[in-house]
């Protein structure tokens, strides 16, 4: 049989490109509505995909001046569209940084019992200063130092979930979700995660990232079947590929200038002020929601259906069934073995 894609849709509010909102036809307030999420939600599980995700930040970015940026809270938007799908998974984020152990294990536990056993965490260490300034911290944390928290904290999340085992969701319990970019969070992600999010740019990195987060995994006590690596992947569809490239070209064009040149000064590290936008710079995630994910549902999801890579049907009620995941035993090693006294 041939092998089965898993896809999941991040409802990254109007979309990943930064003037989504301005894409005609597009409504810029949608994404501070339930409805939004709800019908995307509805329309990932028509097409069966495996989850819907929403991240999370406790802070207003410098960029939330040139588009909405400010996610709405990422357990009681799942919550409404629990309530209204049946069969499509939910995952949210929540910072190990910021919240106490209890938080998570509380509000995403039940919330994988009202649903069915349809729920992943996706935990961040978070990081910046304004996050901190939000907790009345009088800065981040040192970066080993909120991996280190982040593993005891996850342990113990899991802990007080198999401490509830008589009472155990349909699916055991929510999924571990973690993205691992850096060697630490690579290590946290091996340690921890379930399913680890990645975002890189060519198959040779993505197969080494993958080789690596599952070497990890069974010298952390598990299986590589255990584990599942998620690529990440923007897309703009068009009925034709001219389609296509009118609709990127028409991004390009209503994103903000102020919003592209502050978002490329973040990627190379260093401030453009002072440069023309045709000066030389010295050496020193659907495109747009709910339309561009209506293009992917609608067009690209068939096309895969006819080659055999991604299921007509749902042959699971729970989001470790979407995923191919097995149903959880006792804690692994590794949580039992993270650093004890790094929560706080």
């Amino acid at each position: 049989m041939t092998r089965q894609l898993h896809i999941n849709v991040n409802i990254l509010n109007a979309g990943v490109f930064g003037g989504s909102w301005r894409f005609p036809g597009t409504d810029g307030r949608a994404s501070y509505t339930i409805e939004h999420y709800t019908r995307i939600a509805k329309k990932a599980e028509a097409a069966k995909l495996g989850a819907v995700f929403l991240a999370d930040g406790p802070a207003l970015g410098p960029l939330v001046r040139h588009r909405p940026g400010n996610n709405l809270e990422p357990t009681t938007v799942p919550a409404r569209i629990a309530a209204r799908t049946e069969r499509i998974g939910l995952m949210g984020t929540l910072s190990s940084g910021y919240n106490d152990p209890i938080e998570p294990a509380r509000r995403v536990g039940d919330l994988d019992h009202l649903s069915g056993g349809r729920v992943g965490w996706n935990v961040v260490t978070t990081a910046g200063a304004p996050a901190a300034r939000n907790f009345g911290r009088p800065g981040e944390p040192e970066h080993a130092q909120r991996y280190r928290r982040a593993a005891e904290f996850t342990h113990q999340v899991i802990a007080q979930w198999a401490d509830r085992r008589t009472f155990a969701s349909p699916q055991g319990r929510p999924v571990v979700v973690q993205a691992g970019g850096s060697s630490d969070g690579r290590r946290l992600a091996s340690r921890v995660g379930e399913v680890i999010f990645s975002a890189d740019q060519d198959i040779d990195d993505a197969t080494s990232f993958r080789d690596e987060i599952r070497a990890g995994a069974v010298e952390f006590g598990c299986r590589p079947q255990d584990v599942v690596v998620l690529p990440g992947l923007s897309t703009v569809l068009g009925s034709t590929e001219e389609e296509a490239r009118r609709r990127r070209e028409t991004l390009d064009e209503i994103l903000p200038d102020a919003y592209a040149r502050r978002r490329l000064a973040g990627q190379l590290g260093f401030s453009l002020e002072g440069l023309s936008d045709d000066e030389p710079i010295p050496r020193e995630r659907p495109d747009v929601l709910p339309s561009g994910f209506d293009d992917f549902a609608d067009q690209l999801i068939p096309e895969l259906r006819r080659r055999g890579l991604f299921r007509r049907e749902y042959d699971d009620t729970t989001l470790r069934g979407h995923l191919g995941l097995q149903t959880p035993g006792p804690p692994r090693p590794s949580y039992v073995a993270a650093a004890p006294g790094a929560t706080r």
